[in-house]
């Protein structure tokens, strides 16, 4: 029994994050010590329960990864509850940008009057 993984000993699992949405396609590696019995590894949060095949494709490539061709309408976004994949509402994206060293310092001297009491003291004594 060989016991390196083959690009044929995997099979496409669905990561999802937190919520159940879908990030991606990820291979799960059949079990070495149970061959031809149908057991993976799955990625901790991926599901191998298939997506539909009218919201997605998954092919195979030669080194044993997964590509996928999406069919889901652009407003929608696929989501496993643990039992069955539903298309729901896509997620807002919420990226915000770090705040600037300036804008920390801001909220940090807001945030403690008794330092930007002492900043200005110093500066009107340097006046």
């Amino acid at each position: 029994m060989p016991d390196t993984f083959d690009p044929a000993d995997r099979v496409p699992a669905f990561q999802l994050n937190g919520a159940g949405l879908f990030i991606d396609v990820v291979p799960a590696l059949e079990s070495i010590a149970e061959r031809g019995q149908g057991i993976y590894h799955v990625p901790s949060g991926a599901v191998i329960d298939p997506m539909p095949e009218e919201w997605m494709t998954v092919t195979r490539n030669d080194s044993g990864f997964f590509t996928c061709v999406v069919r889901w309408p652009a407003d929608k976004w696929p989501r496993h509850d643990g039992h069955t994949w539903d298309l729901v509402a896509r997620p807002a994206a919420t990226i915000t940008a770090a705040p600037t060293a300036a804008e920390k310092l801001a909220a940090f001297i807001a945030a403690n009057p008794d330092v930007a009491a002492l900043i200005n003291a110093t500066t009107s004594q340097q006046e």
